[in-house]
């Protein structure tokens, strides 16, 4: 099976971002990451031969949560050969690739199911993907190639800017992006043939790209074109999102990555997460589900600072993206973010199912945790606490080299990390912190079983404590 296809195909489920009906609205809305007609969009320029480069005339669509934008490019762009910056090595259009199922798995409407091992049988590349230029200085229309490549090209240039705010000296590898990639899988049972729509996602596959790895962001099905909702290009969360699991992938020794089997390489034909995984490692599948989870709520976490200390780009799109919010404790269904769950049944309410144990659902456990962990602090300002969650990932990565009794236990080491650089900043523990965790951690680890410099804090009382409590019970911050 050609790589591509491998990569397409399986980061495709791996990357799936939500579904559901909008939170606000009764009437139903298709469900994200989905088998559809795709909406493909138009290139305006066919015949360019050299593109701009600069794109300071230039302005990119963004949806804001409540408004459709316009804005400015702040970091240097060019497009000569391929419309690239800093953090973007170069933009792809037009990949076409048809996806053949064995004649048992033609009933399947599930796309699970059709992409697993099971099921392939086979597939044909219709069309390599080509470089994007953008050739002219004028308002490209919003439903073309090039609108939505600047549109995507201007999510990364907030993040490019966000990363040089934080001032950490983190130069991560270009990534690629691919832009609306029709993979269609064929039934060969006389039907209409349907693609892969509705969806983003990052997706590792060196041979590829001739770099480490690309953001594909695939093509909107008819029905969600026909929910009014903005194209998941026009979404800088989103973006930000995707980008920010390449910011892990940079990040991540390569000690950890082949130690747990974890962004090693690729396994053919595997749905959800198990495409980062390999068989052979020495971690537990378990251990790797935790990493995806960190993964997911540090990607989520970044989001959520780049686009200002909100989620309100998402939280008005559907209501499965509502529990991605850092800053809201629950999910869907009203149950608390926390590991102690109570599974409460089959609901007829697609929004009050919550997959749990799915790495989306645990990855916002994690965010919301980390996110209020600072808050108690008094922390606000984005560009700090985004600099506190990559110092907490380095960390943890650290802890994990270096301390073999935390190996087997990926949330206490997460958990150590994000406290090590805490005290460094701050001091010790509150009360409400450990109240927190104990929220949060009781049915994975008590504070007893906490490293010495978590437990011995929170089984001291209030007066006992290292810190100032304000009149609202938060910590009184010490100068950042």
């Amino acid at each position: 099976m050609n790589h591509l296809l491998s990569a397409l195909f399986l980061v495709y489920m791996a990357s799936l971002i939500s579904c559901g009906r909008s939170g606000g609205e009764a009437r139903s809305i298709p469900a994200q990451g989905q088998l559809s007609a795709p909406t493909l969009l138009p290139l305006v320029d066919g015949a360019c031969s050299e593109g701009l480069q600069n794109l300071d005339n230039h302005r990119f669509v963004h949806w804001d949560g409540e408004d459709f934008l316009r804005s400015s490019f702040n970091e240097s762009w060019s497009s000569g050969t391929t419309l690239k910056s800093k953090l973007v090595d170069q933009v792809l259009y037009g990949y076409q690739e048809v996806v053949y199922v064995t004649e048992r798995c033609r009933d399947s409407d599930d796309v699970s199911v059709l992409l697993s091992n099971q099921c392939f049988m086979g597939a044909e590349i219709t069309s390599l993907p080509r470089r994007l230029k953008i050739c002219d200085e004028k308002r490209y229309p919003r439903k073309s190639i090039e609108s939505s490549a600047l549109s995507v090209a201007g999510a990364l240039d907030r993040f490019e800017g966000f990363l040089s705010d934080m001032n950490l000296g983190i130069d991560p590898l270009p990534v690629s992006v691919l832009l609306l990639p029709d993979v269609r899988i064929d039934k060969q049972d006389g039907q209409k043939v349907l693609s892969l729509t509705d969806n983003a996602a990052w997706v590792l596959s060196e041979k590829f790209t001739s770099v480490p790895a690309y953001i594909a962001i695939y093509p909107p099905s008819e029905d969600y074109e026909e929910s009014g909702r903005p194209p998941f290009w026009e979404i800088p969360w989103i973006v930000s999102h995707e980008y920010g699991h390449h910011l892990f992938y940079n990040l991540i020794p390569d000690s950890i990555r082949l130690s747990y089997g974890y962004l090693a390489k690729w396994r053919r034909g595997r749905s959800l997460h198990q495409n980062w995984f390999i068989e052979d490692a020495k971690q537990s599948y378990e251990n790797q589900v935790s990493l995806s989870a960190i993964n997911e709520g540090f990607s989520d976490l970044l989001a959520h600072y780049v686009s200002g200390n909100k989620s309100l780009q998402i939280t008005n799109l559907t209501c499965q993206f509502y529990q991605r919010d850092p800053s809201h404790g629950d999910f869907n269904n009203g149950q608390p973010k926390t590991f102690d769950y109570i599974a409460n049944g089959f609901s007829s309410n697609f929004c009050d199912r919550v997959g749990f144990g799915e790495v989306h659902a645990l990855g916002s456990i994690l965010s919301f945790f980390t996110d209020k962990y600072m808050e108690i602090y008094g922390l606000d300002d984005p560009i700090k606490k985004g600099r506190i969650v990559i110092q907490t990932l380095q960390t943890f990565f650290q802890i994990l080299e270096e301390d073999k009794s935390l190996e087997n236990s990926l949330m206490e080491a997460y958990v150590v990390a994000l406290h090590k650089v805490m005290l460094e900043k701050f001091g010790g523990l509150s009360p409400k912190h450990c109240s927190l965790l104990d929220d949060i951690f009781s049915n994975v680890f008590t504070l007893d079983q906490m490293s010495l410099s978590i437990s011995e804090s929170c089984s001291k009382s209030p007066a006992q404590g290292s810190l100032a409590i304000g009149a609202s019970g938060n910590v009184v911050p010490a100068p950042f």
